[in-house]
């Protein structure tokens, strides 16, 4: 129930156009591996006078890892305090059976809450900013074989939207905790 859900109601979303249903994990990695490529497309022929590509070739390449490492680390954040949160659940169970100790039962409770959330959250996040991300590395993928100025449009649409769904993602963890009871 805590740990594949979250991606089970993110894979939902993701395949509200009817097709085949893609999970959250799969649609991540191939936006990485899809921005590599155009990452690479722009560079592909260029010369040591172009330097523009060069520079838009690592903005490119770090707004994908920034993204996605983000995104890895806080559902990997969540599943592993989920577990220990777990495991130490019988000791807070039994802190339950006294007065002096029920409050750690409450806090334990949600901050187990709070853990167990974190990974939908990230996982709706996600689930929009990949399928809106997937039309900017489009227009990117498409940009990369014309003039520079279209590149340089493509490539604002890219950033941005990565420095969204990044503000987005930095977002999470409160937005658990806050529906959790918890602490960010």
């Amino acid at each position: 129930l805590f740990t594949n859900l979250p991606s089970e109601i993110g894979t939902l979303l993701l395949s509200t156009d009817g097709g085949s249903p893609t999970t959250v994990n799969d649609s991540l990695s191939a936006f990485y591996g899809r921005s590599k490529i155009a990452a690479s497309n722009v560079v592909e022929g260029a010369s040591w006078r172009d330097f523009g590509k060069f520079v838009v070739y690592g903005l490119i390449l770090l707004a994908v890892a920034f993204f996605c490492f983000l995104s890895t680390a806080l559902i990997c954040l969540g599943k592993v305090a989920t577990a220990v949160m777990l495991a130490v659940a019988p000791i807070f169970i039994l802190m339950l059976m006294f007065k002096q100790t029920s409050n750690l039962f409450e806090g334990w409770l949600k901050t187990l809450f709070n853990f167990s959330l974190l990974p939908l959250f990230v996982y709706l996040i996600l689930s929009l900013a990949l399928f809106l991300g997937f039309t900017t590395l489009v227009d990117l993928e498409t940009a990369a074989s014309g003039d520079f100025t279209g590149l340089l449009d493509a490539t604002a649409d890219y950033l941005l939207f990565s420095f969204i769904a990044f503000i987005l993602l930095l977002q999470a963890p409160t937005m658990s905790a806050n529906v959790g009871g918890g602490f960010a």
